[in-house]
Parts: structure tokens; sequence; C-alpha cells
């Protein structure tokens, strides 16, 4: 029985590429499993239908991002260095490189600011975290930024993003 809204579409698996751009793909019908470079993509994700060598064609969406992002909804606040000014925001996503936040306005932000997030994660302790960030990229209110300090990642986001 088909159910009333049409069949379900199966989400297509994400891969990620690697520092040299190459990508692993397995068969779920066989289990082979092969190496794909993918240089010559653009760097935005991409669906790319595969064929195995078993007669096997499925998809797999290729992401150039080096690390997970995780979806959130954390209401939060920030600190602008530039210009001290402290506002609301809410957290949309967090990875091992930065974490991606929605405000209200701009406030004159630039790519290179430094900013203090400031939000508690929605796990059980409701762990308050406080990062050192530099703006990365401003799309509408969404502004992506980068971590200071990213060789000290903070275990308590790590543990955070394996759950």
């Amino acid at each position: 029985m088909v159910p009333a809204n049409g069949p379900q579409e199966k989400p297509i698996p994400k891969v990620y590429a690697d520092e040299s751009d190459k990508i692993n793909v397995c068969c779920h019908e066989c289990g082979y499993s092969r190496s794909i470079d993918v240089s010559t993509l653009n760097k935005k994700s991409r669906t790319l239908k595969i064929r195995c060598r078993c007669g096997n064609t499925f998809r797999n969406r290729v992401e150039f991002r080096r690390a997970y992002r995780k979806q959130v909804k954390l209401e939060g606040s920030f600190i602008h260095h530039k210009s001290g000014m402290r506002d609301n925001m809410v957290v949309k996503d967090i990875s091992r490189d930065g974490i991606g936040i929605s405000v209200q306005s701009h406030h004159g932000f630039a790519p290179g600011d430094t900013m203090i997030l400031i939000f508690n994660l929605d796990n059980t302790p409701r762990t308050r975290i406080e990062k050192k960030v530099r703006i990365k990229s401003i799309r509408g209110s969404f502004i992506g930024t980068q971590y200071l300090d990213i060789a000290h990642f903070d275990k308590d986001l790590g543990f955070y993003l394996m759950g």
C-alpha cells in the first residue's frame, strides 16, 4: 500500500570529501567500495549518481565541508568586539570548526570581525558555552563563524556533537 502522500523517498546519504577531494562510496547491494576523485566538482554540495561494477546504481550527496554540522536551535547572546555591542542570537548549527548563528540585524558586521558567543546546550546539564569566534561569512541574517582557538576544542562540544 502506498501512503496517501505518495511513496516516501529515502534520504540520499552524505559522503564527506577528504583533504585530497576524494570520497569513499560503498554499494549497498554487493558491498564493493571504492574511492572517487571529486576535485573537478564545484565545492558546493552535489548529488552524484554512481554505478557499481555489479550494475546497481545509487546516489550519494558529496559534502565538501570538513566537519559534520549539527542542526540546532539554541538561544543565546553575542558580544561584538569591535563595537562592544551585545545582542541576542540563535545558534543554528555547530561543528568542530565553527558555529552558525542567526541575528536580527547585522550591526555593521564584516567578515574578519571577532565575537564572543554565549549560549547553553540543550543537553541534560544545559552546559554553558562561551566561544571566541571570527566571522567567516554573512548571508542575510545568517552568520557563519570559525573558532579562534581551533587547537583547543571544547570537550563538552565534542560530546554534544557525538550525541
